[in-house]
């Protein structure tokens, strides 16, 4: 383990020289473990890891093949200790920069994903978390490490991520616009329109008219509103209407589920109530898993009395039980598009959006409506009337 009291730069070096340690120790052509092994092993960052792989790759103690690992380099080909060999020229390194701290399991599989596909490039990858709020001295602060590109894991970077491309950095955005805006920095991104129109189509499809749709951030309501994802949610419901169906959808924020985790007795008996949802659309995997967790704790079987339908196929959501139902938006496609574009010889044309299309991937957390919630649903219908 490092000391957690060194600095960056001596976390750095302790980290390189306990790895040439280890390197001395084996032979040419073993394997070294990968960088979320040595992250674990070591206590340190994953920027940290990287830098010094880069270090020794460089210097010639490890090779990189695309597709298979980092391994113990011939070493007649190391650069002897305390010789400083000139800088590459061409350092090979990608610039992530994430926006919340710590990275929520959307972020870590965004750079899970990032860094497997830089490695099979024979990339290097560092990554800034910018906390809840963007800004630019951290960010820019990366420009003295002479990345190939940035990569911003959210359009909220938009600011910052139009300032470095101005000072002659390639930007690429992995992240949707809001509906009003226009971006001045390539984009890639899932289109969440019809992501969240396949998503409330599919409960729709399974019988189910009363809907809750689950963002569990404090003041979330409002901004939902000027998401693609809510205009294709009112989009499914809207042709829903205009075939005869009687629907309602209810807004559940932080505050419902802070009060049902303390009191799962609240929690049944508002799914008791005749106008209660029987289907919950969250607005992301992470979301869904912690209301199928609050459910499940207040004994409200899912899906036999209430469906659960998630975002972003990630991989913690087909551990769930049961295993979420969700829309893949193709985060792999995304990344490596967006490496595409940072490493092309000709530099992506400005503005420039490449949208991947997202498809349904129906799992078990989804039902059915019962028939006893739509005789209710009839009844309290007729009673408004």
């Amino acid at each position: 383990m490092i000391s957690d009291g060194a600095d960056r730069t001596t976390k750095h070096e302790e980290l390189t020289r306990q790895l040439r340690e280890l390197l001395a120790t084996l032979s040419p052509g073993e394997r070294l473990p990968s960088q979320n092994e040595l992250m674990r092993q070591f206590k340190v960052s994953d920027r940290t890891v990287l830098r010094s792989l880069d270090d020794l790759r460089r210097d010639g103690w490890i090779v990189r093949r695309r597709g298979s690992g980092t391994y113990v380099a011939d070493p007649s080909d190391r650069v002897p200790l305390g010789f400083e060999p000139l800088a590459a020229a061409d350092r090979r390194t990608v610039a992530a920069l994430a926006l919340s701290s710590p990275p929520s399991p959307f972020y870590h599989r965004c750079l899970d994903l990032l860094a497997q596909i830089a490695e099979e490039s024979g990339r290097s990858l560092i990554c800034h978390h910018a906390g809840n709020e963007p800004g630019g001295d951290g960010v820019l602060a990366l420009e003295g490490l002479q990345p190939q590109g940035f990569i911003a894991l959210n359009f909220a970077h938009h600011p910052v991520a139009r300032r470095l491309q101005q000072r002659g950095h390639r930007v690429v955005i992995l992240g949707a616009p809001p509906v009003d805006a226009s971006p001045e920095v390539p984009c890639v991104y899932g289109d969440h329109e019809r992501g969240a129109y396949l998503a409330t189509r599919h409960v729709l499809d399974l019988g189910h008219r009363r809907f809750g749709y689950v963002r569990q951030v404090p003041s979330a309501h409002v901004a939902l509103q000027r998401t693609p994802r809510w205009k294709g949610h009112e989009r499914a419901l809207r042709e829903a209407v205009r075939a005869g169906h009687d629907v309602s959808c209810v807004f559940l924020g932080y505050e419902p589920f802070a009060s049902w985790r303390l009191s799962p007795a609240a929690a049944r008996a508002y799914f008791s109530r005749p106008d209660a949802p029987t289907a919950l659309i969250a607005w992301n995997d992470t979301e869904a898993a912690s209301a199928l967790s609050t459910l499940t704790y207040a004994g409200i079987h899912v899906p036999g009395e209430v469906s659960i339908i998630g975002y972003d196929a990630l991989p913690e959501g087909a551990e769930c039980g049961p295993p979420l139902t969700t829309v893949d938006q193709h985060l792999e496609t995304q990344l490596r598009t967006a490496m595409d574009l940072l490493s092309r010889e000709v530099e992506p044309a400005v503005p420039q959006s490449v949208i991947i299309v997202p498809e349904l991937l129906v799992r078990a957390s989804c039902a059915p409506v019962s028939q006893e919630a739509n005789a209710v649903s009839r009844s309290h219908s007729g009673a408004r009337d």
